[in-house]
């Protein structure tokens, strides 16, 4: 991971390419699988990451916890339930993958 702050200003347009290849390129990763950030407010950083498309039938995910940027925990599961149970206790958020919820 590299992270680099530059005072120089930044146009609009500066923008606009690296915006096309996270939001609309086939090939990202926030448009091929399921991810998501939240800080707690004891300053951990959790992380969500599926190992493919959340509609999967296979559906693995994993779940990270770090604080200055030291791995305190690692945890694994499966399903889409394990997934929507997840999403809503650790991250705030209610969704079903249930074709009928749609």
């Amino acid at each position: 991971d590299i992270l680099r702050f530059d005072d120089r200003p930044a146009l609009p347009i500066d923008f606009i390419n690296p915006n096309f290849a996270c939001s609309q390129d086939p090939k990202s990763g926030f448009r091929t699988r399921l991810s998501m950030v939240i800080m707690t407010p004891e300053e951990y950083r959790k992380n969500l990451v599926c190992d493919g498309p959340a509609d999967a039938e296979d559906l693995g995910f994993v779940i990270t916890v770090k604080k200055d940027g030291e791995l305190l925990s690692e945890e694994r599961y499966t399903g889409h339930k394990a997934l929507e149970e997840k999403l809503l206790s650790d991250f705030g958020v209610s969704y079903s993958f249930s074709k009928d919820a749609k």
